[in-house]
C-alpha cells in the first residue's frame, strides 16, 4: 500500500502527518484604508437592505392584487349562482301557480260558473217558451281535405348535360 501513496522519504510508517505549508503574512492596512473599507461595507449593507425592502413591498403588493382578483372572481361566481337560484325559485313558483290555475279551470263545473236563477225567473222563462221551437241548423258534413305531399328536390343539378 505504501507503493501507491508515496509519503516521502522520511516516512516509513502510516502515521505520517505532512507539515503545514507556511503562508505569507497579510499586508497591514493603513487606518485610512480600514476606514474606507468600513464605509464601503456600511453603504453596501444599506443599499442591500433597501433593495430587499423594495422587493418585499413589490411581492406583498402583487400578492394582495392576486388575492383581490381571486376574491372578485369568487364573488362574481357566488352572485351568478344566487341569481340563478333566485331565477330557478321564481320559475318553480310560477310553474306551481300555473298548475294551480290549470287545476282550478278543470275543477270548475258549468254549475258553478252558471248564473244563479231564481224560481221567479224560471217561471217567466217557462211561460215564454210555450212556442215550439224548431231545431237549429244541423252541421253540414264537410268534405275531407286532401293534402298532396310536396315533392322534394334533392338536387338542382341536371342529370344529363344533353337534356
Amino acid at each position: 500500500m505504501s507503493e501507491i501513496f508515496d509519503y516521502g522519504e522520511d516516512s516509513d510508517s502510516e502515521d505520517y502527518i505532512p507539515k503545514p505549508k507556511e503562508r505569507k503574512k497579510r499586508r497591514e492596512l493603513t487606518p485610512e484604508r480600514k476606514e474606507q473599507l468600513r464605509e464601503q461595507l456600511r453603504k453596501g449593507r444599506e443599499t442591500s437592505l433597501n433593495k430587499r425592502k423594495k422587493a418585499k413591498m413589490y411581492k406583498d403588493i402583487t400578492k394582495k392584487e392576486k388575492e383581490d382578483e381571486m376574491d372578485k372572481v369568487i364573488k362574481e361566481s357566488i352572485m351568478k349562482k344566487s341569481k340563478n337560484e333566485d331565477m330557478e325559485n321564481e320559475i318553480k313558483k310560477l310553474r306551481e301557480e300555473l298548475e294551480n290555475v290549470r287545476i282550478e279551470k278543470k275543477v270548475k263545473t258549468p254549475l258553478r260558473d252558471a248564473p244563479k236563477v231564481t224560481i221567479s225567473d224560471q217561471v217567466e222563462e217557462d211561460s215564454v217558451k210555450t212556442d215550439i221551437q224548431e231545431p237549429k241548423e244541423t252541421l253540414k258534413e264537410q268534405e275531407p281535405l286532401i293534402i298532396e305531399p310536396i315533392k322534394k328536390t334533392y338536387s338542382t343539378r341536371k342529370k344529363n348535360m344533353w337534356d
